[in-house]
């Protein structure tokens, strides 16, 4: 299979992947199932102390089903088939990755064994009510420069379609990896226009053939004249192939800091990192600013994925749940605090 990865569905069909677009697409997947997973253990767990003729029974029968489609769509989305099991066989002595999904349990585990054959548990496919897939965001995280920064690309996986993430070193490296995955950029969004978010800028966009830069507008003027600049404000909304990508002004690092929001990740560029966030001892930083721009992060669901801007922490991305209980700049309730 040379370095082809396989999705199989136990129904017979199978769509192939490059290593590149498994190795961008097998992170969302994990995520959603293993979420997935935890959330109908939790309900599991109380259908056994309930008797099965209460109502809370029934309710929480219906609660578990209602994960368990949930799980299928948004497996869908990524391009897989949601059916019963599948596996993905990296073909490089890593073994497989394993999701089981019967009548009344969702599992994942890794497994060595990757000839033997599955059953089947027959599950129905979910589709959305336009009778297609929706389209889900897939982000590649790609560690560019000597300064630890992270440039993203956030794609319509389905559409082939992908924005650059604050461009800060190796134009040709995100290139690179967008042509691999057989994506196309057509736009380049900035979380803020520091030196070290912005130096392969310009680079970036010629070889892209000269694209939409999205910056909030009170950093437009910071941006090198030649480029096509689209202001942006809190609240702006980005399409990107199918998907949208929603601005959140988070001032206090720079006057006009944005995270995009995008399904159930976030990129947050130098607001805030895992563990850490953003100084606020720069020319136009503000503490104040940065103090409610954290709190406003904070207030965001839980269980979405942060993709921070530096690689400062112990773990490259990690949820604002997770963010709550480690970083103290998160919950912090003072300016000094964050000093």
């Amino acid at each position: 299979m040379g370095d082809l990865i396989h999705l199989h569905t136990v129904r017979h069909t199978t769509r192939v992947f490059t290593q590149d677009e498994a190795e961008a697409i097998l992170p969302a997947v994990k995520r959603i199932t293993e979420r997935a997973s935890s959330e109908a253990r939790d309900v599991e767990a109380q259908l056994r102390f309930v008797p099965t003729d209460e109502p809370l029974s029934a309710r929480l029968k219906a609660q578990h089903d209602l994960i368990i489609k949930r799980w299928a769509m948004k497996v869908g989305r990524l391009g897989c088939e949601p059916r019963g099991v599948w596996l993905v066989d990296f073909n490089a002595n890593e073994g497989s990755y394993v999701w089981r999904l019967g009548d009344n349990s969702l599992s994942y585990f890794h497994s060595s064994d990757v000839g033997r054959p599955l059953s089947d548990p027959a599950f129905p496919e979910f589709h959305s009510s336009e009778g297609g897939f929706v389209p889900s965001a897939v982000i590649h995280q790609i560690p560019v420069g000597e300064m630890m920064n992270f440039s993203y690309l956030l794609a319509d996986a389905e559409a082939k379609i992908c924005a650059a993430i604050d461009p800060g070193w190796e134009a040709e490296k995100i290139a690179a990896k967008a042509k691999s995955l057989r994506w196309k950029i057509d736009k380049i969004l900035l979380t803020h226009t520091h030196l070290d978010l912005i130096n392969s800028l310009a680079d970036l966009d010629r070889i892209a053939g000269g694209v939409p830069i999205y910056v909030h507008s009170l950093e437009a003027e910071a941006l090198p004249p030649g480029l096509t600049v689209k202001r942006t404000d809190d609240g702006s909304l980005i399409d990107v192939g199918g998907l949208e990508v929603r601005c959140l002004h988070t001032p206090g690092h720079t006057p006009g800091g944005q995270c995009f929001l995008v399904e159930e990740s976030i990129i947050t560029g130098d607001t805030l990192f895992i563990d850490a966030c953003g100084r606020i001892d720069l020319p136009g930083s503000d503490p104040t600013l940065m103090l409610r721009s954290l709190a406003k992060l904070a207030a965001l669901p839980p269980t979405l994925t942060i993709y921070p801007g530096h690689d400062y922490g112990p773990t490259p991305t990690a949820t604002i749940g997770e963010q709550l209980k480690s970083n103290p700049y998160l919950s912090a309730h003072s300016e000094g605090m964050l000093l």
